[in-house]
């Protein structure tokens, strides 16, 4: 990619420019062997492997500069470069010829000249070249590998049907995740809808078919020790946030601009019909380089999340705008949440209720039916906090079906999330070194309450981890910190500044407010983040510049943030229950089931465990309904998707109060409980454990 500034990024949702140049190459990569012994096994037996998590293909952005400073024997031996313009080609090809030959380039102007089979052929040869010549390299087992690949190395046989496609971003992450294990694409016309019902029709069917493909491969999986992959993906574009506000125009070309960003800005479907008078300014010369700049933007985009469910085989539902429009809902329980007067808290379910009312509008039956019959892991790929869709009844999405969210703004760091990396395999105790790093003023109140919690839960947990407590008052101790731990999960305990009105999230250090977009190069991040503060990805932010999304910049797989204030003693005691949950539950389910855990399912259930306690004290107080505790401990446990309903029953006796009353308070709960102000962002579903026996067999 060339060389982006931050000046240089698109100004809507913040691309680098170099995007544009490989949307080609976007293409290509699908087509391509995605490793040197692809071509030696069937497409079904790929395809499984790619479903199991097992097998991604991997592909990588990097700006040629850095390229340029990389030492050759630090790339794998089989490395292939693509470039668009001519200029950062010449520069590759200049890399290369200082380099005696060890990478392959592709420039665009010489690949558009080749068909597929001649540039795998091209890829065949130079691979086997870089095999033999890095044989010092290799292990014996993959020096054996590397011998027999010559005469295994063969064209695919399609037995899939051929597709014609109905082109359409909206469709196209379906098509590329289809052709990945070996549909034949025919090139059909443009998709142009006329009603909104025939865009949600061709998502719906679209998703259908992958989900259909992806059924049959998991059916035929034998033997495989399989990793968690997205059963579905939830993926809706969006702007900036402070693109959706009105900004006063400081020239008449200034005016332009922003009328012609108020069409994107106002577009609630996907299907619009515009007036003329719209249809002239996006005609204009201010209107036309706002639609190429956000065509761009979103083709962009879709190729990413088209290569990241390629790289699963995971059917997309592309959601709809209407789903960003909440922002001033998301305001109005912001404030109740955060308000001390008990009028304003008591409004939130109601106002909570409101949220979800307009997330099921904006997502739609058809798409909410799709999601329901949807087993698994789902990736939210969307600023919109679809975690809260109602699923069932008001049960938000989050509390029925494990989720993680990639955030879509700003899009660098949404596609740097999409990146495929091999999954992060561990056994149960390589998670016992545990960093919390504790900042709070002498005379705070909750200095030292995580501290006295972990104390009196310590004789549940203190055999098996090890937790380490810094209290650091400045950014010179919490750099040290980080960079003197080497272990897998990171603790913030301390304060979170909400970017509801100010444009960046920070954390405090005492009482000093820090970016952590700041430490971008100078701290190693653990994998594993867990922010308990308030406000670290602020459902209300102004901006995307939230501490969690800082923490993903940063390098984190794993961030667990939050939307909304948490309570002190509240947040505190979800850490002390994380710890026995590690401590525990983590071995027991190794012992008790053959396939890996995910960090995801981790945090998942214990998030459900904390919405039931809550709902239990709030109903029965802090020492009541014990029995009910444990029935829902199992139920969530035992990965029962009716748990709540369950809970509910449970409390009828508890209470004396006939079903539908308890049901409406145990909602209420829910709307107030902090347990749903929490967001899993990244990808923890990679960060898989394994007992000894099966990482063995994936070893």
């Amino acid at each position: 990619m060339d060389d982006s500034t931050f000046e240089a990024m698109s100004p809507f949702q913040g691309f680098g420019n170099g995007w544009l140049d490989l949307h080609w190459a976007m293409h290509l990569v699908l087509q391509l062997p995605g490793d040197v012994a692809e071509r030696s096994h069937s497409l079904e037996a790929v395809a499984a492997q790619r479903v199991a998590g097992l097998r991604p293909f991997l592909w990588q952005p990097i700006n040629v500069s850095a390229l340029e400073h990389v030492r050759p024997e630090l790339l794998p031996p089989c490395t292939v470069t693509f470039s668009g313009k001519t200029a950062i080609g010449d520069r590759v090809e200049e890399y290369i010829g200082v380099n005696n030959q060890t990478i392959l380039h592709f420039p665009y102007d010489k690949a558009i000249n080749f068909t597929v089979e001649e540039l795998t052929e091209e890829l065949r040869v130079f691979c086997f070249r870089r095999l033999r010549e890095s044989k010092g390299r290799l292990n014996p087992n993959q020096q054996r590998l590397v011998a027999n690949l010559n005469e295994d190395w063969r064209l695919p046989e399609i037995d899939f049907n051929n597709l014609e496609v109905k082109g359409h971003n909206v469709s196209l992450p379906n098509y590329m995740a289809l052709q990945r294990v070996g549909f034949k694409l025919e090139t059909g016309k443009p998709f142009v809808g006329t009603n909104e019902q025939e865009y949600t029709d061709l998502i719906i069917e679209s998703a259908g078919a992958v989900r259909h493909v992806r059924q049959g491969i998991r059916a035929e999986m034998r033997g495989i020790p399989e990793q968690p992959t997205p059963n579905l993906i939830l993926f809706e574009p969006a702007l900036f946030r402070q693109s959706y506000k009105n900004s006063r125009p400081q020239s008449s070309t200034h005016a332009e601009l922003n009328k012609a960003l108020k069409i994107f800005q106002k577009q609630k479907g996907l299907h619009n019909s515009v007036s003329r008078e719209q249809l002239e300014r996006m005609m204009s010369a201010s209107g036309g380089m706002v639609s190429v700049i956000r065509s761009g933007e979103l083709v962009t985009q879709t190729l990413g999340v088209g290569l990241y469910a390629s790289a699963s085989v995971s059917p997309v539902i592309r959601l709809s705008p209407a789903v960003n429009h909440t922002h001033n809902k998301l305001s109005s329980f912001a404030r109740s949440v955060r308000s001390e007067r008990p009028e304003a808290r008591r409004k939130a379910r109601r106002l909570f209720q409101d949220i979800q009312k307009d997330l099921a509008s904006g997502v739609g039956s058809e798409r909410i039916h799709a999601i329901s019959k949807t087993s698994g892991p789902i990736k939210i790929i969307s600023d919109a906090p679809i975690e809260w869709l109602p699923l069932v009844d008001e049960v938000p999405l989050s509390l029925i079906k494990n989720c993680s969210r990639i955030p879509v703004t700003p899009g660098n760091v949404m596609m740097s999330q999409l990146i495929p990396s091999h999954p992060v395999t561990l056994y149960p105790d390589a998670i016992n070194k545990i960093l919390v790093v504790s900042s709070f003023t002498d005379d705070d109140p909750l200095r030292f309450m995580l501290r006295n919690a972990l104390k009196t839960t310590k004789h549940l947990w203190g055999q098996k981890l090890c937790i380490e407590q810094v209290f650091v008052s400045s950014v010179k101790e919490f750099e040290d910190a980080l960079n003197g731990f080497d272990g897998s999960i990171l603790i913030f305990d301390g304060h979170g500044a909400a970017n509801d009105a100010a444009p960046v999230g920070t954390i405090l250090f005492e009482r000093q407010k820090v970016d952590v977009w700041d430490f971008r190069g100078r701290v190693r991040c653990p994998p594993i983040v867990i922010l308990s503060a308030c406000d670290t990805q602020g459902v209300d932010a102004s901006t995307h510049a939230t501490v969690a999304n800082g923490f993903l910049a940063l390098g984190a797989t794993s961030v667990l943030g939050t939307f909304l204030p948490v309570g002190g003693f509240s947040s505190a005691v979800f850490v002390a229950r994380l710890m026995h949950r590690l401590a525990e539950y983590i071995p027991a389910m190794m012992k008790a089931v053959e396939h890996p855990l995910s960090w995801l399912e981790v945090i998942a259930g214990m998030l459900r465990m904390t919405v039931a306690t809550e709902i239990i004290n709030d109903l029965c107080g802090v020492q009541g309904a014990m029995q009910t505790r444990l029935n829902a401990n199992i139920d969530i446990n035992s990965r029962r998707t009716d748990w709540f309903e369950r809970l509910v029953e449970n409390l009828v006796p508890e209470t004396g109060e006939e079903l539908t009353r308890v049901r409406k308070k145990a909602l209420a709960a829910l709307a107030r409980s902090d347990a749903i102000r929490y967001s899993h962002l990244g990808n923890p579903e990679r960060i898989c454990f394994f007992c000894p026996s099966s990482n063995e067999t994936v070893r």
